[in-house]
């Protein structure tokens, strides 16, 4: 059934740790607060590192994993700061804030996840740390809105995906789940068990039991399959199943 995002780390005493860096302590300690607020609903454990100094972040001796960062400070600019940063934390993710359009594009000439326009919203602060956490952890999961919260669903659980116009039906073994994740986002997201068998539905290759013109799901259920993509879907099928494979003997 639906369940609040859990604890995603998988040993005791593990933090998430998020920096903020803005020469403005009034930006910190908004941004602080609502990052508190969206960690404390998350359930994991984490730590929030405030700082109004590149220099004193890149002194700082703990592991920064999301790090929330202006682009336009005095004593160096956020672009540098990213550089070294993303030197001494290798797989940090860096998310810009800026209040002018016009530094986007040089943000993403370094190690940048995403950036942020101030005034900031909250829904944008909201989405930008949990698609971090979503790349970060690499889990086989996806955080999705579900009216009014954030649920987190597995995906080796779902049998198959029906697109509701500019919602989804995530269908698992025993229930179902509406969300406001449309398909051709599911399809952005490159999970390597889905697939799309054609334009209303996503399949899940691992609980596939054959494929013919139709797809045969181990709970019975058979899916369309567009006669166009009938030799591509069988072709990454069998691809799929000689991955799964070599990774099992492996």
């Amino acid at each position: 059934m639906e369940r609040e995002y859990e604890t995603l780390f998988p040993n005791k005493g593990d933090k998430l740790q998020i920096a903020i860096c803005d020469d403005k302590e009034i930006i910190v300690r908004e941004l602080y607060k609502q990052l508190h607020h969206l960690m404390r609903k998350s359930g994991i454990e984490f730590k929030i590192l405030p700082f109004i100094s590149p220099v004193r972040l890149l002194e700082c001796q703990e592991s920064i994993h999301i790090l929330f960062l202006d682009i336009d400070m005095p004593q160096m600019n956020g672009l540098l700061t990213a550089k070294k940063a993303s030197e001494k934390w290798n797989d940090i993710k860096i998310i810009f804030l800026t209040a002018h359009i016009e530094y986007v594009q040089s943000a993403f000439k370094v190690k940048t996840f995403r950036y942020l326009l101030k005034p900031f919203k909250k829904e944008d602060i909201r989405e930008a740390l949990y698609e971090a956490m979503d790349v970060l952890l690499e889990r086989n999961f996806k955080l999705i809105k579900v009216q009014d919260r954030v649920i987190q669903i597995n995906i080796p659980e779902i049998y198959y995906i029906e697109a509701l116009g500019d919602q989804s039906a995530v269908f698992r073994e025993n229930d179902y789940i509406i969300s406001n994740v449309t398909l051709k986002e599911w399809c952005a997201e490159n999970y390597p068990d889905l697939y799309r068998c054609n334009k209303n539905y996503i399949v899940n290759f691992l609980h596939v039991d054959k494929i013919k013109d139709k797809v045969f799901l181990t709970n019975g259920k058979e899916l369309p399959v567009a006669v166009r993509k009938r030799r591509q879907i069988k072709e990454a099928y069998y691809s799929y199943k000689k991955e799964r494979a070599r990774i099992i003997w492996e």
